[in-house]
């Protein structure tokens, strides 16, 4: 069960890494980002099949129960959620890549990604640790991610020409969105090994 915990954490590290590399190329357009985040998706892939085929492995030979059974059958979930993580990352970086030019600013986009930052690292917290009451805080946390994205599409329903920084912002703060979400299904998990409780 301790290296179940240990390789999500690994692949945990990684995700949340990879939204670091996102949110750096964001503000300085450092061309040796793209790279190293395709390295870390490729890793995190890989990871993630390991820990399916362990997670077989032991609900096979060791017939887990109560908890122990509820952190198996959720690993999965949760290592997948981490991979669309890295991959919404490399979207990011990929649509900044080939659209963004010198000057352009996203500051909401910032202020978003310093929020989802947060939520990744408690929603993960509380899976390793099954601890509901950071599940919950994370949680809370999705309702301003979707807030400044909300906020963003209103001020882009306004404009009849859309500036290309603030079309970017907006493309960006969507896969934000999405990141923000799959932490939200992380953080549920974690509620669910720790209580049984679905929500």
């Amino acid at each position: 069960m301790e290296k179940l915990r240990v390789m999500v954490s690994h692949i945990a590290g990684l995700a949340r890494e990879a939204v670091g590399d996102a949110l750096r190329y964001a503000e300085t357009q450092d061309p040796a980002i793209p790279e190293g985040l395709r390295s870390r998706v490729v890793q995190i892939e890989t990871i993630r099949r390991e820990v399916g085929n362990l997670a077989i492995e032991i609900l096979a030979r060791y017939q887990p129960v109560a908890r122990d059974l509820r952190l198996v059958s959720s690993v999965m979930e949760v290592c997948y959620d981490y991979y669309r993580v890295a991959r919404y990352a490399a979207e990011i970086v990929r649509t900044l890549s080939i659209a963004s030019t010198p000057g352009c600013e996203l500051p909401v986009a910032g202020k978003a990604g310093r929020i989802v930052a947060e939520m990744l690292a408690k929603a993960t917290k509380a899976f390793l640790d099954a601890d509901a009451d950071l599940a919950r805080e994370a949680m809370r946390l999705d309702v301003e991610v979707d807030k400044v994205y909300v906020e963003a599409l209103r001020a882009l329903k306004g404009s009849e020409q859309v500036p290309l920084c603030q079309a970017l912002e907006a493309l960006v703060l969507r896969h934000l969105e999405r990141i923000a979400d799959h932490a939200t299904y992380i953080a549920s998990a974690a509620i669910y090994v720790a209580t049984g409780e679905r929500v």
